[in-house]
């Protein structure tokens, strides 16, 4: 701005009209941001606004489209237009960021205070959230089971024999299986894609193949160790 002034936003404006404001506000947004990306220097408000064809009081209606309520706009040059607001004073004094704010509400300048305090619990809850809502879309839990009736639906005697180092014993082999899947489809969630159905109905199909399995081999099957 050439000047420092409060801006109201535009209320009372067609919807149309409005939209189009917005969309050169855009592309007033993208000339800034090529501008500072090709470091280009000394570029003044007049220059800034006829390579864009742009009246000053048009721009001011374009700003007044982008916002939602009265805000103040400070005098600078487009070279500092991405410089939060600062205070030389003060930046002697903090040596550190900071973004100055006009306060024109209490209200809004109470509610801006409580959201800023509340922001690393409010930043943790959202990731909570995330977190719960990709574990429900993915269904870990799920996927964890059937990964455990696969890998855990283990011969017993297999793993004592090998716990025990006894590899030259001979006998015939008890067939008792490890089972941690459910024994029912009503155990799992009801809410699940087709996939999963899928996955589940294999299991307990495989499932119930080995229950109606002879519990003991037949006299030529028998396992050497």
């Amino acid at each position: 701005m050439k000047s420092t002034c409060i801006l109201q936003p535009l209320d009372d404006i067609d919807r149309d009209i409005k939209k189009s404001l917005q969309q050169k506000a855009e592309k007033l947004k993208v000339y800034l941001e090529t501008y500072h990306r090709d470091q280009r220097r000394n570029l003044t408000i007049e220059t800034f606004l006829s390579e864009n064809a742009v009246s000053e009081q048009d721009y001011k209606q374009i700003v007044r489209s982008t916002i939602k309520r009265p805000s103040v706009f400070l005098k600078r040059l487009p070279d500092s237009a991405f410089i939060n607001g600062y205070n030389s004073n003060i930046v002697r004094c903090w040596q550190a960021n900071m973004d100055l704010q006009f306060i024109l509400s209490p209200y809004a300048c109470a509610k801006y205070i409580a959201s800023y305090l509340n922001k690393p619990d409010k930043v943790l809850s959202r990731l909570l959230k995330d977190v719960m809502d990709q574990f429900r879309k993915e269904n870990r839990t799920l996927k964890s089971k059937l990964c455990g009736s696969r890998l855990c639906s283990i011969c017993l005697g297999d793993a004592r024999r090998q716990t025990a180092n006894e590899e030259n014993e001979i006998e015939s082999l008890y067939i008792d299986h490890t089972k941690v899947i459910a024994n029912n489809r009503e155990e799992f969630d009801p809410k699940l894609n087709n996939d999963d159905k899928e996955v589940v109905e294999e299991i307990l199909d495989d499932s119930n193949d080995d229950e109606n399995s002879e519990a003991f081999p037949d006299e030529e099957h028998v396992y050497n160790y």
